[in-house]
Protein backbone atom coordinates (compact mmCIF):
# COMPACT_ATOMS: atom_id res chain seq x y z
CA UNK A 1 0.00 0.00 0.00
CA UNK A 2 0.94 3.28 -0.63
CA UNK A 3 0.65 5.37 2.56
CA UNK A 4 0.98 9.16 3.02
CA UNK A 5 1.56 10.68 6.97
CA UNK A 6 1.18 13.93 7.63
CA UNK A 7 2.20 15.66 11.05
CA UNK A 8 3.44 17.98 13.26
CA UNK A 9 6.12 16.34 14.75
CA UNK A 10 8.21 17.76 17.06
CA UNK A 11 9.83 15.38 19.05
CA UNK A 12 9.86 12.63 16.22
CA UNK A 13 7.04 9.91 17.75
CA UNK A 14 4.99 10.35 14.43
CA UNK A 15 7.98 9.42 12.31
CA UNK A 16 8.24 5.70 14.47
CA UNK A 17 4.66 5.00 12.57
CA UNK A 18 6.34 5.45 9.36
CA UNK A 19 9.43 3.43 10.04
CA UNK A 20 7.02 0.85 11.49
CA UNK A 21 4.67 0.95 8.20
CA UNK A 22 8.00 0.78 6.05
CA UNK A 23 8.98 -2.91 8.01
CA UNK A 24 5.64 -4.20 6.83
CA UNK A 25 6.34 -3.70 3.61
CA UNK A 26 4.80 -0.44 2.83
CA UNK A 27 5.48 2.48 0.16
CA UNK A 28 5.51 5.26 3.06
CA UNK A 29 5.61 8.99 2.15
CA UNK A 30 6.65 11.02 5.80
CA UNK A 31 6.01 14.69 5.59
CA UNK A 32 6.96 16.49 9.01
CA UNK A 33 5.21 19.90 8.80
CA UNK A 34 7.90 21.19 11.84
CA UNK A 35 10.65 20.90 9.40
CA UNK A 36 9.34 23.26 6.87
CA UNK A 37 10.93 26.66 7.52
CA UNK A 38 10.88 29.75 6.01
CA UNK A 39 13.63 32.60 6.24
CA UNK A 40 13.15 35.61 4.88
CA UNK A 41 14.95 36.54 1.84
CA UNK A 42 15.16 40.53 3.12
CA UNK A 43 14.48 42.55 6.12
CA UNK A 44 11.95 44.76 4.52
CA UNK A 45 9.69 41.76 3.90
CA UNK A 46 9.69 40.82 7.91
CA UNK A 47 8.66 44.55 8.00
CA UNK A 48 6.29 44.14 5.53
CA UNK A 49 5.02 40.59 7.00
CA UNK A 50 4.48 42.35 10.16
CA UNK A 51 2.39 45.03 8.89
CA UNK A 52 0.23 42.25 7.16
CA UNK A 53 -0.29 40.56 10.32
CA UNK A 54 -1.53 43.65 12.17
CA UNK A 55 -3.64 45.45 9.53
CA UNK A 56 -4.87 42.66 6.94
CA UNK A 57 -4.77 39.27 9.15
CA UNK A 58 -2.60 37.87 6.37
CA UNK A 59 0.73 35.88 7.72
CA UNK A 60 3.36 35.96 5.07
CA UNK A 61 5.44 33.97 6.50
CA UNK A 62 2.94 31.35 7.50
CA UNK A 63 1.36 31.49 4.21
CA UNK A 64 4.67 30.40 2.38
CA UNK A 65 5.04 27.48 4.84
CA UNK A 66 1.57 26.47 4.06
CA UNK A 67 2.33 26.42 0.32
CA UNK A 68 5.57 24.29 0.89
CA UNK A 69 2.97 21.89 2.61
CA UNK A 70 0.71 21.93 -0.04
CA UNK A 71 3.38 21.12 -2.44
CA UNK A 72 4.48 18.00 -0.38
CA UNK A 73 1.33 16.70 -1.00
CA UNK A 74 0.63 17.59 -4.99
CA UNK A 75 4.02 17.00 -5.95
CA UNK A 76 3.22 12.97 -4.77
CA UNK A 77 3.48 11.37 -8.55
CA UNK A 78 0.66 8.76 -7.78
CA UNK A 79 -2.24 9.58 -5.30
CA UNK A 80 -1.92 7.21 -1.60
CA UNK A 81 -3.90 4.35 -0.75
CA UNK A 82 -4.20 5.89 2.58
CA UNK A 83 -3.46 9.48 3.40
CA UNK A 84 -3.25 9.65 7.64
CA UNK A 85 -3.46 13.24 9.55
CA UNK A 86 -1.98 13.40 12.99
CA UNK A 87 -3.38 16.63 14.30
CA UNK A 88 -5.38 18.14 11.13
CA UNK A 89 -6.03 21.00 13.26
CA UNK A 90 -2.35 22.09 13.03
CA UNK A 91 -2.43 22.50 8.92
CA UNK A 92 -4.11 25.60 7.38
CA UNK A 93 -8.10 24.70 7.09
CA UNK A 94 -8.10 23.83 3.41
CA UNK A 95 -5.16 21.57 3.66
CA UNK A 96 -7.49 18.18 4.40
CA UNK A 97 -10.09 19.74 1.94
CA UNK A 98 -6.59 19.15 -0.54
CA UNK A 99 -5.64 15.88 0.82
CA UNK A 100 -8.97 14.60 0.34
CA UNK A 101 -8.51 14.72 -3.68
CA UNK A 102 -5.39 12.57 -3.55
CA UNK A 103 -6.39 9.66 -2.20
CA UNK A 104 -8.48 6.67 -1.11
CA UNK A 105 -9.16 7.30 2.11
CA UNK A 106 -8.16 9.80 4.73
CA UNK A 107 -7.91 9.43 7.95
CA UNK A 108 -7.26 11.52 11.12
CA UNK A 109 -5.84 10.95 14.44
CA UNK A 110 -5.91 13.43 17.70
CA UNK A 111 -3.98 13.00 20.27
CA UNK A 112 -4.33 16.45 21.71
CA UNK A 113 -8.43 17.20 23.02
CA UNK A 114 -10.30 19.37 21.01
CA UNK A 115 -10.42 22.25 23.21
CA UNK A 116 -6.15 22.45 22.20
CA UNK A 117 -6.36 21.21 19.03
CA UNK A 118 -10.03 21.19 17.19
CA UNK A 119 -10.45 18.82 13.53
CA UNK A 120 -11.78 21.45 10.52
CA UNK A 121 -15.13 21.62 11.15
CA UNK A 122 -16.13 19.80 8.05
CA UNK A 123 -14.77 17.03 9.77
CA UNK A 124 -17.23 14.60 9.06
CA UNK A 125 -17.29 14.74 5.20
CA UNK A 126 -13.61 14.97 4.56
CA UNK A 127 -12.07 11.96 6.52
CA UNK A 128 -13.46 8.70 6.48
CA UNK A 129 -12.81 7.44 9.83
CA UNK A 130 -11.12 9.63 13.09
CA UNK A 131 -9.39 7.68 15.17
CA UNK A 132 -8.69 9.81 18.82
CA UNK A 133 -6.61 9.60 22.44
CA UNK A 134 -9.13 11.45 24.62
CA UNK A 135 -12.08 9.70 26.06
CA UNK A 136 -14.68 12.26 26.57
CA UNK A 137 -13.95 13.22 22.62
CA UNK A 138 -14.99 10.15 21.98
CA UNK A 139 -17.78 9.91 23.53
CA UNK A 140 -18.97 13.23 22.48
CA UNK A 141 -18.11 12.94 19.25
CA UNK A 142 -17.84 8.96 18.12
CA UNK A 143 -14.67 8.82 17.28
CA UNK A 144 -12.87 5.90 17.07
CA UNK A 145 -10.40 5.48 20.16
CA UNK A 146 -6.91 5.15 20.22
CA UNK A 147 -4.64 5.65 22.38
CA UNK A 148 -0.76 6.68 22.14
CA UNK A 149 1.64 3.74 21.80
CA UNK A 150 4.85 2.39 22.83
CA UNK A 151 7.00 3.10 20.09
CA UNK A 152 10.85 1.89 21.69
CA UNK A 153 10.15 -1.91 21.94
CA UNK A 154 7.72 -4.77 21.17
CA UNK A 155 9.39 -6.62 24.34
CA UNK A 156 10.12 -5.12 28.12
CA UNK A 157 13.44 -4.07 28.14
CA UNK A 158 14.51 -4.35 31.76
CA UNK A 159 17.00 -1.72 32.99
CA UNK A 160 18.79 -3.58 35.53
CA UNK A 161 21.50 -0.61 37.11
CA UNK A 162 20.75 1.77 39.33
CA UNK A 163 19.07 4.48 38.06
CA UNK A 164 20.68 7.74 38.50
CA UNK A 165 17.44 9.79 39.01
CA UNK A 166 14.41 9.13 41.90
CA UNK A 167 12.24 11.03 39.56
CA UNK A 168 12.44 12.85 35.82
CA UNK A 169 9.92 15.23 33.66
CA UNK A 170 10.20 17.08 30.99
CA UNK A 171 7.76 19.39 29.79
CA UNK A 172 6.93 22.07 27.14
CA UNK A 173 5.19 25.83 27.59
CA UNK A 174 2.63 25.56 30.13
CA UNK A 175 2.33 28.02 33.47
CA UNK A 176 -0.64 25.62 35.38
CA UNK A 177 1.91 22.16 34.30
CA UNK A 178 4.76 24.06 35.54
CA UNK A 179 3.29 25.45 39.48
CA UNK A 180 2.15 21.57 39.98
CA UNK A 181 5.66 20.23 38.69
CA UNK A 182 7.17 23.20 41.40
CA UNK A 183 4.33 21.33 43.90
CA UNK A 184 5.82 17.92 43.04
CA UNK A 185 9.19 19.18 43.86
CA UNK A 186 8.82 20.27 46.88
CA UNK A 187 7.13 17.46 48.28
CA UNK A 188 9.73 15.49 47.36
CA UNK A 189 12.49 17.93 48.74
CA UNK A 190 10.45 18.07 52.44
CA UNK A 191 10.66 13.97 52.03
CA UNK A 192 14.36 14.72 51.40
CA UNK A 193 14.42 13.30 47.78
CA UNK A 194 16.46 15.29 46.02
CA UNK A 195 17.62 12.88 43.25
CA UNK A 196 15.20 14.18 40.42
CA UNK A 197 15.69 15.86 37.24
CA UNK A 198 12.49 17.97 35.88
CA UNK A 199 13.29 19.94 32.98
CA UNK A 200 10.94 22.64 31.62
CA UNK A 201 11.40 24.32 28.18
CA UNK A 202 10.80 27.69 28.49
CA UNK A 203 12.89 30.36 30.31
CA UNK A 204 13.76 30.85 33.50
CA UNK A 205 10.41 31.64 36.16
CA UNK A 206 10.05 32.90 39.35
CA UNK A 207 8.29 31.47 42.49
CA UNK A 208 8.93 27.99 41.17
CA UNK A 209 11.48 25.31 42.65
CA UNK A 210 15.10 26.10 42.68
CA UNK A 211 16.22 22.74 41.45
CA UNK A 212 13.67 23.12 38.52
CA UNK A 213 15.94 23.35 34.98
CA UNK A 214 14.52 25.51 32.43
CA UNK A 215 16.21 24.93 28.96
CA UNK A 216 15.67 26.87 25.48
CA UNK A 217 17.06 24.07 22.73
CA UNK A 218 14.93 20.61 21.54
CA UNK A 219 15.80 17.73 22.93
CA UNK A 220 15.45 14.94 21.03
CA UNK A 221 13.26 11.43 20.68
CA UNK A 222 16.99 10.22 22.00
CA UNK A 223 18.20 12.11 24.79
CA UNK A 224 14.84 11.69 26.45
CA UNK A 225 15.18 8.36 25.84
CA UNK A 226 18.33 7.85 27.73
CA UNK A 227 17.29 9.91 30.24
CA UNK A 228 14.11 7.51 31.20
CA UNK A 229 16.34 4.69 31.03
CA UNK A 230 17.74 6.61 33.82
CA UNK A 231 14.96 7.29 36.02
CA UNK A 232 12.99 4.83 38.71
CA UNK A 233 9.56 7.44 38.47
CA UNK A 234 8.64 9.46 35.43
CA UNK A 235 6.33 12.13 36.16
CA UNK A 236 3.12 12.48 34.14
CA UNK A 237 1.20 16.22 34.17
CA UNK A 238 -2.41 15.98 32.25
CA UNK A 239 -2.63 19.55 30.34
CA UNK A 240 -6.14 20.73 31.11
CA UNK A 241 -8.89 19.73 29.38
CA UNK A 242 -7.24 16.39 28.29
CA UNK A 243 -8.26 13.09 29.53
CA UNK A 244 -6.38 11.15 26.71
CA UNK A 245 -2.55 9.49 28.21
CA UNK A 246 0.27 10.99 27.33
CA UNK A 247 3.43 8.83 25.71
CA UNK A 248 5.01 9.09 29.12
CA UNK A 249 2.77 6.06 29.84
CA UNK A 250 4.07 4.13 27.27
CA UNK A 251 7.74 4.87 27.90
CA UNK A 252 7.04 4.00 31.73
CA UNK A 253 5.83 0.87 29.78
CA UNK A 254 8.43 -0.19 27.70
CA UNK A 255 11.40 -0.04 30.33
CA UNK A 256 9.62 -0.97 33.04
CA UNK A 257 9.14 2.44 35.07
CA UNK A 258 6.99 3.25 37.69
CA UNK A 259 4.48 6.47 37.02
CA UNK A 260 2.93 9.90 39.08
CA UNK A 261 0.32 11.24 37.27
CA UNK A 262 -2.18 13.77 37.38
CA UNK A 263 -4.45 12.23 35.15
CA UNK A 264 -7.50 10.70 37.00
CA UNK A 265 -8.25 8.91 33.86
CA UNK A 266 -5.91 6.28 33.62
CA UNK A 267 -8.25 4.24 36.20
CA UNK A 268 -10.09 2.90 33.50
CA UNK A 269 -7.29 0.97 31.33
CA UNK A 270 -6.53 -1.94 31.93
CA UNK A 271 -2.86 -1.85 32.70
CA UNK A 272 -3.54 0.11 36.07
CA UNK A 273 -1.56 -1.04 39.04
CA UNK A 274 -1.77 1.23 42.14
CA UNK A 275 2.63 -0.18 42.57
CA UNK A 276 3.43 0.95 39.60
CA UNK A 277 0.95 4.32 38.68
CA UNK A 278 0.31 6.92 41.75
CA UNK A 279 -2.67 9.54 40.99
CA UNK A 280 -1.79 12.50 42.89
CA UNK A 281 -4.29 15.66 43.97
CA UNK A 282 -2.67 18.52 42.18
CA UNK A 283 -3.91 20.50 44.88
CA UNK A 284 -3.01 18.47 48.29
CA UNK A 285 0.02 16.46 46.79
CA UNK A 286 0.58 13.29 48.70
CA UNK A 287 3.16 10.93 47.28
CA UNK A 288 3.37 8.14 49.82
CA UNK A 289 7.30 6.83 50.98
CA UNK A 290 6.22 3.03 50.25
CA UNK A 291 5.58 4.22 46.64
CA UNK A 292 9.27 5.71 46.14
CA UNK A 293 10.34 2.08 47.53
CA UNK A 294 8.67 -0.58 45.92
CA UNK A 295 9.36 -2.25 42.72
CA UNK A 296 7.95 -2.11 39.58
CA UNK A 297 5.81 -4.97 38.48
CA UNK A 298 5.88 -6.07 34.99
CA UNK A 299 3.08 -6.26 32.83
CA UNK A 300 2.01 -9.58 31.11
CA UNK A 301 2.91 -10.20 27.61
CA UNK A 302 -0.45 -10.14 26.61
CA UNK A 303 -1.17 -6.76 27.93
CA UNK A 304 2.25 -5.24 26.58
CA UNK A 305 2.16 -6.23 22.87
CA UNK A 306 -1.44 -4.36 23.17
CA UNK A 307 -0.25 -1.09 23.58
CA UNK A 308 2.53 -1.32 20.96
CA UNK A 309 3.31 0.34 17.50
CA UNK A 310 3.16 -2.59 15.93
CA UNK A 311 -0.48 -3.79 17.12
CA UNK A 312 -1.39 -0.47 17.38
CA UNK A 313 -0.50 0.43 13.35
CA UNK A 314 -1.96 -3.19 12.63
CA UNK A 315 -5.35 -1.44 14.18
CA UNK A 316 -5.41 1.72 12.23
CA UNK A 317 -4.63 0.68 8.53
CA UNK A 318 -6.35 -2.54 8.90
CA UNK A 319 -3.04 -4.61 8.22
Amino acid sequence: MKITIFSFDLWGFNQKIAQELEKLGHDVNYVNSWTFKYEYPTVWLRILNFFTKLFLQRNLKKERINKSIKEALTNNKVNSDIIFMVNPGYFSNDFSEEARKFTKKLIAYNYDSLTRVPLPKNYKELFDEIYCFDDEDIINNNFKHATNFNYISNTPLNTNHKPKYLAFAIQSVDKERMLILSKIADVLDSQNQHKYLFLIKDKPAKNVNKNIVFFSENKSLNEVENLTKDSFILIDIVRENQRGLSFRFFEAMAYQKKIITTNKNILNYDFYNPQNILIINENDIKIPEEFLKTPYIPLSEDLFEKYTLQSWVKNIFKI
